[in-house]
C-alpha cells in the first residue's frame, strides 16, 4: 500500500516537496475470504429453487482480500486499503480500489494543490 502511495507522489509534479512515507505501524488487518462452497460453484440456475450446482473436484482458485489500516511516518498519517491475493495469478498482492486517509491531514500537505495528493503528501 505504501509503495502505491509513494509511487503516486513520485510520479507527480510535487515529488520534490513531499517526503517518502514509511510504515510506522499496522493498526488493523482483517481478511475477507470466500468459503469452500462458493469456490466450488460450477453453475447457478435462475429458477424457483435457486439451484446451485457444486463441483468439489474443480473448485476456483482462492482470492483473499485483506483490509489493512496503517500508520506512517513522518506525520502520523493513517491509511486504509484493500489488498488482494489471487491464488490463480500467484501474485504477492495488489491494491483493490482506492487508498483512503482515515485521519485529518491538517496543514501537513500545504505545499500541494492537488486534492488527491493532499491526502498522501507530507511536505518536507
Amino acid at each position: 500500500m505504501l509503495a502505491t502511495i509513494n509511487q503516486l507522489i513520485l510520479e507527480s509534479e510535487y515529488s520534490a516537496q513531499c517526503a517518502k512515507l514509511e510504515l510506522q505501524a499496522v493498526l488493523n488487518a482483517h481478511s475477507i475470504k470466500a468459503n469452500k462452497v462458493v469456490l466450488s460453484i460450477k453453475d447457478s440456475m435462475n429458477d424457483a429453487n435457486h439451484t446451485i450446482v457444486v463441483d468439489e473436484q474443480n473448485r476456483s482458485k482462492a482470492v483473499d482480500d485483506y483490509t489493512v489500516t496503517v500508520e506512517v511516518t513522518p506525520g502520523g498519517g493513517r491509511f486504509e486499503g484493500t489488498v488482494r491475493f489471487d491464488e490463480s495469478k500467484n501474485k504477492t498482492g495488489e491494491i483493490v480500489g482506492s487508498i483512503s486517509r482515515t485521519n485529518l491531514y491538517g496543514t501537513v500537505s500545504h505545499c500541494v494543490d492537488s486534492n488527491l495528493l493532499k491526502l498522501y503528501c507530507y511536505c518536507k
